[in-house]
């Protein structure tokens, strides 16, 4: 199912949200939500070369936009080196009065090189 049909139902990166009751996840993620995490994987989000510049910034607009599609609040900052994505995403409906996990990530990767040691196309999932 797609990004908006795995929020309402509940489902969000293949974890139940605390209150919904569910014991484990699904066994098999739907083909539509990995088509479309899918397409955030595609972005050569190249931090190391200035040539992928607009690309890390895009790879990082595609993160704002999957946390306010999931209900959330998020920002991209501009600093001296790459953009910084920082959201807030309630995950329960007593998100209010329960604590706060904080989750680190980045979305830039590192270059590709060697490509002849690849089995598959660096990009492509």
């Amino acid at each position: 199912m797609p990004l908006k049909a795995t929020l309402e139902s509940g489902w969000w990166l293949g974890v139940a949200p605390v209150d919904s009751g569910a014991v484990g996840v699904p066994e098999t993620p739907d083909p539509a939500w990995l088509e479309e995490l899918f397409g955030w994987l595609r972005i050569p989000s190249v931090s190391a070369d200035p040539a992928h510049a607009g690309d890390v910034r895009r790879a990082g607009e595609w993160l704002l936009e999957f946390v306010r599609a999931a209900g959330g609040d998020a920002e991209i900052l501009t600093t001296e080196t790459t953009p910084l994505v920082i959201g807030d995403l309630p995950v329960s409906s007593g998100a209010d009065g329960a604590p706060t996990v904080l989750l680190y990530g980045h979305f830039d990767v590192q270059p590709p090189a060697p490509l002849d040691l690849w089995e598959s196309e660096p990009f492509e999932p």
